[in-house]
């Protein structure tokens, strides 16, 4: 089963109509049917607001069949997410060190990274 078909599943099985969903997504009932039918491509980010809706993880949709296009300012907004968690990631480390009395080298090495990622421009 396709991520659309699932997107199906669900509606129906929560007993949403079409015009349901696309006043969520702020779109035309005929445009969200042809979503459905195939016959448009849904947006990452209005798959990612379906998700949130049916409160399900976009990972229950993944297999090796799924090809989502997103757009440049998509994979960027992506990049910038993934990079501020990275920020986040190494600066619980580096509490984590001086927490544990690490050593000073170990200590400017993380430093040294939290710097790295935040010169991102994230």
């Amino acid at each position: 089963m396709d991520y659309i078909n699932a997107l199906v599943s669900l509606r129906k099985s929560n007993k949403y109509t079409q015009k349901n969903i696309a006043e969520y997504l702020n779109i035309s009932r005929s445009t969200y049917n042809d979503i459905e039918h195939q016959r448009i491509k849904l947006s990452a980010e209005d798959f990612l607001k379906l998700c949130a809706f049916y409160d399900v993880s976009p990972n229950i949709f993944v297999d090796d069949k799924v090809n989502i296009v997103l757009s440049q300012e998509e994979i960027t907004k992506i990049k910038d997410i993934k990079n501020i968690f990275d920020m986040v990631d190494k600066k619980i480390n580096f509490c984590k060190l001086i927490n544990n009395n690490s050593s000073v080298n170990e200590i400017d090495l993380v430093k040294k990274q939290i710097v790295n990622i935040e010169n991102k421009d994230v």
